[in-house]
């Protein structure tokens, strides 16, 4: 029932339509273990679920105010450029965690620019980064951001800070790499 829940939740973002065609065309429960659940006691051999959902689905509905593939491109880009940060060989801020920040800003507030959704998925980002959580849009009880730890977590939010208040200068390095590129 809890990863039922975000179908319930309050908002015009995502319209009903998609939240009924991700459950025909690919919503589908698999098995997470998330170490914060161990840490917290459980036994490490009981399984819970979670939501398994393509995200671009939701952000291709066409129902928002602004191109929100074209927003989640250029954090894409930011991400490669000024917020590179690397664990055991993988950039911490995933593709996903980009995404289900935008999600959450999306439903938020339907109303955003391009750049008020880029700049509010950076300030939310922060902020998850900032309290140690980050909950799956598709499950709230889940922590996105459990197994990072608490220097790397402050360090991401210093980056994104810094990208957020120097963004001109940013997506200038951005667009110049992608240039060096063609």
């Amino acid at each position: 029932d809890e990863l039922k829940e975000w179908e319930k939740r309050e908002g015009k973002w995502p319209p009903v339509w998609v939240k009924s065609k991700i459950k025909e065309n690919g919503g589908q429960l698999v098995a997470n273990m998330e170490k914060s659940l161990v840490a917290d006691g459980m036994d490490e051999h009981k399984i819970s679920y979670r939501l398994s959902v393509n995200p671009g689905m939701i952000l291709e509905c066409g129902n928002y105010s602004c191109d929100p593939k074209r927003v989640l491109i250029i954090l894409k880009d930011i991400r490669n450029i000024a917020l590179d940060m690397q664990i055991g060989g993988k950039n911490v801020l995933r593709s996903y965690l980009l995404k289900n920040s935008m999600m959450w800003c999306m439903q938020k507030n339907d109303e955003l620019t391009e750049e008020g959704l880029l700049m509010n998925t950076l300030e939310l980002m922060g902020n998850y980064f900032s309290d140690g959580y980050m909950p799956d849009f598709f499950d709230e009880v889940s922590n996105l951001i459990a197994n990072i730890n608490d220097e790397i977590k402050a360090e991401v939010k210093n980056a994104i800070k810094d990208v957020a208040e120097n963004i001109n200068s940013v997506i200038d390095r951005c667009n110049l790499r992608q240039k060096e590129l063609q």
